[in-house]
């Protein structure tokens, strides 16, 4: 993770899963997700709620039980699909980079 400021950070992070490889960059200020992008060479469906997720994650604190919560109320609300991809598998990826 780059601070940026005492406030702010960027971070970028790739995690292999069973799925494929994931890869998150990430914008962070006070602890807070303040942009997010999630890309890879993975199976998401359906293909749009990739960034539906990426939206529903911003504004939240970088704590792995908050970001699992609601990245499986996302699952479960739009019906996705990811192959050898877990909800843990994303979170886990995300917090790499709370502790860089």
């Amino acid at each position: 993770m780059l601070r940026v400021s005492k406030r702010d950070s960027l971070g970028e992070t790739c995690y292999k899963t069973s799925g494929g490889l994931l890869r998150v960059l990430v914008e962070v200020k006070d602890d807070v997700i303040n942009d997010l992008m999630i890309t890879g060479d993975f199976t998401f469906l359906p293909r749009d709620s990739l960034r539906m997720l990426e939206k529903v994650l911003r504004g939240h604190n970088l704590n792995k039980d908050i970001l699992m919560n609601r990245i499986r109320q996302f699952y479960g609300k739009y019906n996705v699909r990811s192959p050898g991809l877990t909800v843990e598998d994303i979170a886990h990826v995300i917090m790499l980079l709370s502790s860089k």
